[in-house]
């Protein structure tokens, strides 16, 4: 892609500033993502779960709906000969916006809707959608053809793999190698408005996991005051929580155990490696 020149002057004079108000505009915004399609931190998390779950329910016989982001980004087949226009940009709050684009290939031009979302001070696509035709969006796009590959393949909506030991950090930071497989977290557990998720060791979303179909017993507080618990369910990508703000999340969750701190608990051991 071209114009990358001046997202890359206008990187270095940040870096070289360090100013806080050295903040990118959502033009910048959707410049970079297009200029470097291969950083998964462009995308939500909730979007690369919809493309992980399509290439993890693809075969030899069921081709993966788009072979790379940067495919699915352009909703093309080579994005490198694509040039970016970005029509209109409007951030509609602090946290969502939507902007309309137009990415020129060599033969033909096309009108895209891309949908933005704010995570820690950093715009990531959450969908894109074509204007040109009929086809659903990018995410209803992917949902849909990993059904159609589980329904050919129905063994594979399940991880069939033993439950595996993680601490939430080592989950956190290789999401992509536990999505979907059974886990067991050990953490403070806060519930409250809006809020039901498991922490390392403080209340910051990016380092906590929403915790999805399970229902908190009225016993526990809902007041914001943590309770250290053992949790055991399925890790998945897609699940982000309140207003998207989590990086994942367990469902389809077994044990919700209680840690008493007058008896001695086994540490959760942190395995880096996948089974």
């Amino acid at each position: 892609m071209r114009n990358w020149r001046a997202w890359f002057a206008l990187l270095i004079l940040c870096v070289i500033s360090q100013s806080a108000s050295c903040q990118e505009t959502l033009t910048q915004a959707i410049t970079r993502i297009y200029y470097s399609p291969l950083d998964s931190e462009n995308y939500h998390p909730a979007l690369l779960g919809e493309m992980l779950e399509n290439h993890r329910v693809a075969s030899a016989a069921s081709k993966p709906l788009f072979n790379t982001p940067a495919n699915a980004l352009c909703l093309c087949s080579n994005p490198a000969d694509i040039s970016l226009e970005v029509r209109r940009a409007v951030d509609s709050d602090s946290r969502f916006a939507e902007a309309q684009i137009t990415l020129n290939e060599k033969n033909r031009s096309r009108w895209l809707t891309l949908k933005l979302y704010k995570v820690h001070d950093r715009w990531q696509v959450s969908d894109v959608d074509s204007i040109d035709d009929d086809l659903p969006s990018l995410v209803q796009q992917l949902r849909d053809d990993t059904q159609k590959k589980l329904v050919i393949s129905p063994q594979l909506a399940t991880d069939s793999r033993p439950i595996i030991e993680v601490s939430i950090s080592e989950l956190l930071a290789h999401a992509d190698k536990y999505h979907q497989r059974k886990v067991r977290v050990r953490g403070q557990v806060q519930t409250g408005f809006e809020k039901h998720a498991i922490y390392s060791d403080s209340g910051s979303k990016d380092k906590g996991l929403w915790l999805e179909e399970i229902l908190v017993p009225y016993t526990s507080p809902r007041n914001h005051v943590p309770e250290e618990r053992i949790i055991e369910g399925t890790f998945d990508m897609r699940i982000t929580g309140h207003l998207g703000q989590y990086p994942g999340g367990i469902t389809a969750i077994t044990r919700y155990e209680k840690i008493d701190a007058q008896k001695e608990t086994p540490q959760v051991k942190t395995q880096g490696a996948m089974e």
